[in-house]
């Protein structure tokens, strides 16, 4: 038998919409949800740790978008891929011979 799954309660009768409809990154990166509160786009959302360099949105957002458009045109990686997906991730490393470390 397995164990029973957590309940989860609010104190509020109307939860906040959350979409289903998105990628992860569309969700993090581009979506403006209506609890999340404004972000100052010189905020960075990253800072390098050996070079001190600020990675804002807007260049995350370019960078991220490109490796998926990379992966696209150079693997065939695609929304479409259910079963080969998570194969094709672990294979990319190993093909280009870097780690994800």
């Amino acid at each position: 038998m397995f164990p029973s799954m957590t309940d989860f309660s609010t104190l509020s009768d109307v939860l906040p919409h959350i979409p289903d409809d998105l990628t992860v990154a569309q969700f993090m990166l581009d979506y403006q949800h209506e609890l999340q509160p404004f972000r100052s786009p010189d905020i960075p959302c990253f800072i390098e740790q050996t070079s001190g360099k600020r990675i804002c949105l807007q260049e995350l957002q370019q960078r991220t978008y490109g490796l998926a458009n990379t992966l696209k045109a150079k693997f065939n990686i695609g929304r479409s891929d259910t079963g080969e997906y998570t194969a094709k991730l672990w294979f990319i490393p190993l093909r280009l011979g870097f780690s994800l470390e």
